[in-house]
């Protein structure tokens, strides 16, 4: 599948010349029709800033006018199949102002296209001829990161696109140039989530403190999050089976976070202030809810969480989602295992199985042994050998703990990094 993406500024102003691309011409006040023409892509999406409208009657309607105006503009270039997304934009401009912090553009586009990107995709199109300066940057930053991490699952080429500058009243033959063609890495999500999800830019104090009250966020268990996006970084494929996440539960917070966002929204006579911006965990979020998209059938296939799996689902699970060193150490890992458990009554510790085993848990041996840390992990095997994290506690620090207390303690201290 082939997706074409644009960042657009002011299209209004924008003039007729003559475009060229892989040997095809067409005249016309935007590459899009040519692009749309060659890549023959089965999306086009259109991003544009809400500092284009003139109406300033209430958020929903900016929005819905500049999405009006951009439909009506690409009907006229003969292209009817767009989608359009609206991001916050910042700047004083001849039709109005717009007060807030600049990057809600980013924060809000990561949101619309975590939402919106097929995961079927093999070839993303990136056209930055039309962008504004901070938009297409913003663009090229939140594909590049989301590509990164459908990567986990399947390759996606890259490819980027700008056409020669376009100078009135001299040149207006322009060549469609291909600026970058990358096969994207795998990039799983990286960041730990703090729960700064909003942040008050210029609200009252008492009205922010109201509404960030109301939000859902504070019902997300953030420390098992938090484990299970290690999992990915670290190669731990019982951590990631144990707590993965649910996606319909990211999603409404999601959905609250842009409702909270945009009642701080004020609108007026040509003048807009956001008063509330997007805080960091927000985009982290949004990049969060598209790993758990791209990784669902894995969910579905497995029946994710569970707290317990067999070696042969964790190394096919593996296989994968994890890369290179990581997967190669992951799977010796597990086989080691195998290899050392016979028979069980019943579920035991896997540290019955050392003869020296440390009698609390080492924070080092649960990376150097993708998370089956002996303490931690109970095996049973009667036939097929299965593993899950111990239902007991554990000796850590000198005290007893449960177990899932001090998996994260591990995961998410930066002490151990």
């Amino acid at each position: 599948m082939r997706v074409l993406i644009s960042p657009w500024g002011d299209f209004r102003k924008w003039k007729v010349a003559k475009y060229t691309f892989s040997g095809k011409s067409l005249e016309s006040r935007s590459t899009l029709p040519i692009m749309v023409d060659v890549i023959r892509p089965q999306e086009t999406i259109i991003i544009v800033p809400d500092t284009l409208s003139s109406d300033f009657s209430s958020q929903e309607s900016m929005w819905n006018s500049v999405k009006d105006e951009v439909k009506e503009f690409t009907n006229q270039l003969g292209v009817e199949d767009v989608k359009i997304i609206v991001v916050p934009g910042s700047g004083s401009f001849s039709n109005g102002s717009f007060f807030g912090n600049p990057m809600d553009a980013y924060m809000f586009l990561l949101y619309e296209l975590a939402k919106e990107l097929p995961l079927e995709i093999k070839e993303v199109h990136l056209d930055v001829t039309h962008g504004l300066n901070y938009l297409t940057f913003f663009t090229v930053r939140v594909v590049q990161e989301l590509l990164g991490i459908l990567s986990i699952r399947k390759g996606v080429v890259l490819k980027t696109y700008s056409s020669d500058p376009f100078v009135d009243g001299s040149v207006r033959h322009l060549r469609v140039n291909l600026i970058e063609e990358a096969t994207i890495d795998p990039k799983p999500l990286s960041e730990f989530l703090e729960g700064k999800f909003l942040v008050n830019y210029s609200m009252d104090r008492v009205e922010f403190g109201e509404i960030a009250r109301r939000l859902k966020a504070k019902e997300l268990d953030l420390g098992r999050i938090n484990s299970w996006i290690a999992s990915l970084k670290h190669g731990l494929p019982l951590v990631f089976t144990t707590m993965y996440p649910q996606e319909g539960e990211v999603e409404g917070v999601l959905e609250d976070v842009v409702a909270k966002f945009l009642e701080g929204f004020n609108v007026g006579e040509g003048k807009v202030v956001r008063s509330i911006s997007l805080g960091k965990d927000f985009g982290s979020l949004a990049k969060l809810y598209f790993q758990l998209r791209v990784l669902k059938d894995l969910k579905e296939m497995y029946n994710l969480p569970k707290d317990e799996a067999s070696v042969e689902e964790l190394l096919k699970i593996s296989e994968e989602i994890f890369t290179g060193r990581i997967k190669h150490s992951t799977k010796v890992e597990l086989d080691n295992v195998a290899n050392r458990v016979e028979k069980t009554e019943g579920w035991v510790k896997l540290s019955e199985f050392f003869k020296n085993a440390n009698p609390q848990v080492d924070p080092r041996n649960f990376f150097a042994h993708a998370g089956l840390e002996a303490n931690l992990v109970e095996v049973k095997r009667n036939g097929e050998l299965y593993l899950r994290y111990t239902k007991g506690k554990v000796r850590w620090g000198g005290k007893e703990e449960k177990a899932e207390k001090v998996i994260r303690e591990i995961l998410t201290s930066r002490r151990w990094f």
